[in-house]
């Protein structure tokens, strides 16, 4: 029964092992391209509204213009947080890229602002906005495309009673589209809130993908160096005139180029203690002579083993005092 029994899983979980996957590569492209779809979207939603502005104002629908307004001007807000987003993972500031952080987090709130007001304005002016469509409607023609991806086009030119039976089923259909579309962007930006958070923390780490070719190992060995605005680690520090990123000839003390130091010929002749012209070892002799010259120069001549002998020591207390060598 034991055999029969999977092992225990090794290693991480899987959404740890994902999500350690996905740190270790550089999250500024996806960063970049995620804050141009957002930036993207909120620019063609922000167009739609006002352009639905000047049709309320001319059917005289005084509410539909000012929530229009409003809807609009909350896109706009979306769309300069995501283009501000742009240019942070582009110069990859780490002060940006802190502040566009939190500005996701005010872009998804005021993506669920914008799309709770658009699904409270089609409840509440549900006649506003049928009459609205049912006026804009009536004597036009309306394209049908039945039978699947864009199938045979067929139009009809409508009547009132047409036109009004055409936008309360277009209305019922925008009832749960506005639901399903606010739930959508609700996940969507949630996900770019989180891309843009862990870019951040990307950003903090020095040991992360983005700041390992921002290393001054790294860009000492590849032969550039990071400029005025981009730091490898710390933008915050000011250029102290040392370092990295000085210049090779600036500061008050420029440095001067390496030279090499000319080449001297030796002088004719031998050397001068070979001046003698006789072969070397012979030069001070052997024998007592060349040890007393040695003696001389050294005060510890005494203790050290010559190449000639000592005198024996004389005893002062002896009886019979030693006979010397007279020819000595």
């Amino acid at each position: 029964m034991m055999n029969s029994r999977p092992p225990p899983p090794q290693g991480a979980p899987p959404s740890y092992a994902f999500v350690t996957r996905v740190y270790q590569r550089n999250l500024r492209p996806v960063v970049m391209l995620c804050a141009f779809l957002g930036a993207l979207w909120a620019l063609f939603s922000a167009i739609g509204n006002f352009r639905s502005i000047s049709v309320a104002k001319d059917q005289n629908f005084g509410k539909l213009v000012t929530f229009g307004i409003v809807i609009g001007v909350l896109h706009m807000g979306i769309l300069v947080c995501e283009l501000f987003g742009m240019f942070a993972a582009y110069t990859q500031r780490l002060p940006l890229i802190r502040i566009y952080a939190y500005l996701s987090v005010l872009a998804t709130l005021i993506v669920f602002a914008a799309g709770l007001v658009q699904a409270i304005i089609h409840f509440s002016l549900k006649n506003d906005i049928i009459n609205e469509c049912a006026n804009f409607s009536t004597g036009q023609d309306v394209l049908y495309y039945p039978f699947g991806f864009w199938g045979p086009v067929s139009h009809d030119t409508l009547n009132a009673s047409e036109a009004r039976e055409w936008c309360n089923d277009a209305w019922d259909h925008d009832s749960w589209a506005d639901i399903v579309s606010l739930i959508i962007t609700l996940i969507l930006a949630g996900m770019f809130t989180a891309l843009a958070f862990a870019y951040l923390r990307q950003a903090l780490d020095p040991t992360s993908v983005v700041n390992a070719l921002r290393a001054p190992s790294n860009q000492v060995r590849a032969g550039s160096f990071p400029s005025h605005y981009n730091p490898p680690y710390n933008a915050s520090v000011p250029n102290l005139g040392y370092g990295y990123n000085m210049p090779y000839a600036g500061g008050p003390f420029p440095q001067q180029p390496y030279q090499t130091a000319p080449a001297y010929a030796p002088p004719p002749g031998p050397p001068p203690h070979m001046d003698d012209s006789k072969p070397p070892g012979y030069i001070g002799g052997d024998g007592k002579g060349a040890f007393a010259a040695e003696k001389e120069d050294n005060p510890f001549a005494d203790f050290d083993d010559g190449p000639s002998r000592r005198e024996a020591e004389r005893d002062v207390t002896s009886a019979n005092p030693s006979q010397t060598n007279p020819f000595r």
